[in-house]
């Protein structure tokens, strides 16, 4: 599919959706108000269970229904001398609040739990606790203490005999293992879940755990185990007509049958998911299986079903206002047309494509603005709050002082008095000042990453106007003559050469910092890739460090393009031992020297650089008179090229 990885991406949400825990609630006879009414006209410890139960079950979908009731029983709980229940009220308020996202809050809750449970040595209730508790931490992004807890939770409900919980922990494990990218280390805790399942023959926490398990070899890309576990998945979710595990495993497992090139398993299988997703009515994954669907029809140059296939999903789109599926829809839809001969509505949609896209990284960029923006805000606060409280301490213990003082001796104390006020005056005038200082640099360094995002941005813009040149020019040379082909084909390598120099401007995070070296290499390395002897040709490339401006570094790109280029056409007869080997640096007169040799077979007796017969030569004699370059052409062991250049500029 010609958007494979999203797949990846959407189901790989089905870890956090099984995190930790498989709950099992049921639901309570009576109803919330009529549980609390009994209590206050009884007030039993048996009614007090079924109001934390009835809590309990609504603390998945409605938790701020589950947090009234259990705010409304408080008082009654805190009444009885029953440890138990009050560890079991606070354990439940626990995890409600981490449903709320309230985690510090849920912490505090579960550190009331503990404290009651650990009075009563209630082993079952302290594991739960710290199992809680773990979840808490992560949920934070405190990792490394989640995880610490999550492992002592394993390690009380094992030592209780308690499996079923203690996968539950082994989940968790498994989950922020691989939130910290130890991916080795979260397969090993997910296998060990797998066996403690097996062990107790819990056939729906298996399937779970597989499909986890399938989704991470999913996304490393190893596909042979990925494949058996979402196949076994798919058994399971069949028998017991799980619809979300199926779409999720057989979605998954087309993505991977389209790499491996199998289109035929990879159109059943995603059929199978589109079909439960629209009985499900799940529009988001209807659209991501049908895009799926396009890639692989297309790949079968099956291109009127292909096409059917995305225009349903880009409908679809248009219910879900997804922008970054409606990004590799169009491009898929841009590349169906073309393959089916429609140049001018392929060129129509792959335009849309490129505006689409533009849009989402604009969006993105605002959005990472707004969030840099409200984390500087809440610093500033705090730091607000700081300064206060410091000045309110340093107040206090000066006034006390000054109280003392006074007692003794009233002279010295006013003299004390009036150095203090010196001192806080001239204290103050020096922060005022410090202050203004920081806010004014500030707003230099901020001004100053605003132009740096502005440059990066239109050098990102060039870049995606020469990479639509680019595209138009690559699909109008199939269908021209091959020489009119070949001349194009030439100008797209030129145009490519310029656009390289762009990207590496605009992905670097100092723009003024761009690595010369790499960047001649890349230029290179495009020149060569389309030669019949890319493959038995060794490109080398030395340079001095530094950085030439713009309008000079454009120069250096095309006339490197067209040397290396003429090597490939000209230069070699063998398809070995070919060699290419590129330098730029000062001299001692501090002339940039550029220098590009081949082992071939040299220049033609007839060859002279002042009167050149190739369009490539003439445009590098134009561009060297603008750097007041001189140019030498002569044969050593193959052709030799030397510019010289006096008229450069470097970078600011």
């Amino acid at each position: 599919m010609l958007a494979t990885k999203k797949n990846k991406l959407s189901f790989g949400k089905i870890i956090p959706f099984c995190l930790f825990v498989l709950i099992h609630i049921a639901a309570h006879s009576q109803n919330a108000d009529s549980l609390l009414s009994s209590l206050k006209n009884n007030g039993d410890t048996t009614t007090l269970l079924a109001i934390i139960k009835k809590a309990n079950n609504l603390s998945r979908e409605r938790p701020d229904s589950a947090i009234q009731i259990l705010n409304k029983i408080t008082s009654s709980v805190l009444k009885i001398k029953n440890e138990r229940i009050v560890g079991k009220f606070y354990n439940n308020k626990g995890k409600i609040l981490n449903n709320q996202g309230k985690y510090d809050e849920a912490i505090i809750q579960l550190d009331s739990a503990l404290y009651f449970y650990r009075k009563i040595n209630f082993a079952s209730g302290v594991a739960s606790v710290v199992h809680n508790k773990g979840i808490s931490h992560v949920k934070k992004g405190k990792l490394p203490e989640g995880l610490k807890f999550l492992i002592e939770a394993e390690e009380k409900y094992l030592a209780q005999g308690n499996k079923k919980d203690a996968i539950s922990a082994q989940q968790g494990q498994g989950t922020v293992f691989l939130k910290m990218n130890n991916i080795e280390k979260a397969i090993q805790i997910f296998k060990k879940a797998e066996q403690t399942a097996i062990d107790l023959k819990d056939s729906v926490t298996l399937m779970y755990i597989r499909l986890n398990i399938g989704s991470i070899y999913n996304q490393t890309n190893d596909f042979e185990p990925a494949v058996n576990y979402y196949k076994q998945v798919l058994i399971e979710a069949q028998k017991r007509k799980e619809s979300y595990v199926i779409i999720a495993a057989a979605s998954n497992l087309g993505t991977i049958y389209f790499e491996q090139k199998k289109f035929k398993e990879a159109i059943e299988v995603e059929n199978m998911a589109l079909q439960l997703a629209e009985k499900t009515n799940d529009i988001a994954t209807q659209a991501s299986v049908l895009s799926n669907l396009a890639s692989a029809y297309a790949s079968k140059s099956d291109y009127i079903t292909a096409s059917e296939k995305i225009d349903k999903c880009l409908s679809l789109l248009d219910i879900t206002k997804s922008l970054g599926e409606r990004v590799s829809a169009t491009k898929t839809k841009s590349e169906i047309l073309f393959s089916m001969g429609k140049q001018k509505e392929a060129y129509e949609w792959l335009l849309k494509h490129l505006s689409i896209k533009d849009s989402l990284m604009s969006s993105e960029q605002q959005q990472t603005t707004a969030e840099l923006h409200a984390k500087y805000e809440d610093v500033k606060k705090e730091q607000q709050i700081n300064e206060l409280n410091t000045q309110k301490i340093i107040g206090e213990k000066e006034l006390k002082l000054s109280e003392q003082k006074n007692k003794i001796y009233v002279l010295v104390a006013v003299a004390i008095g009036l150095t203090l006020l010196t001192f806080i005056v001239a204290f103050i005038n020096n922060r005022k000042k410090s202050r203004l200082l920081a806010f004014k640099n500030e707003q230099i360094e901020e001004n100053l990453k605003e132009k740096e995002m502005l440059l990066m941005e239109v050098h990102h813009r060039v870049k995606n106007n020469l990479q639509m040149i680019y595209s138009i020019l690559n699909m109008q040379s199939k269908n021209l003559p091959q020489d009119v082909a070949d001349i194009l084909n030439e100008n797209k390598d030129r145009i490519r050469s310029i656009s390289i120099i762009h990207e590496k401007l605009y992905q670097n995070e100092d723009i003024l910092n761009i690595n010369l070296k790499e960047l001649i290499a890349d230029i290179a390395a495009n020149a060569k890739k389309s030669s019949p002897f890319s493959n038995y040709t060794n490109i080398s490339v030395n340079c001095d460090n530094f950085k030439p401006d713009m309008d000079t570094m454009i120069s250096l790109g095309i006339m490197i393009n067209e040397l290396v280029t003429n090597c490939f056409k000209y230069a070699f007869t063998n398809d070995k031992d070919n060699k290419i080997d590129i330098s730029l640096f000062k001299n001692e007169a501090n002339n940039l020297v550029l220098t590009i040799a081949d082992n071939g077979k040299g220049f033609p007796e007839s060859f002279s650089i002042d009167n050149p017969s190739s369009f490539g030569y003439k445009m590098i004699k134009t561009l060297c008179k603008k750097v007041k370059g001189e140019i030498i052409c002569k044969n050593n062991n193959g052709a030799t090229v030397i510019i010289t250049m006096s008229k450069y500029k470097l970078a600011a």
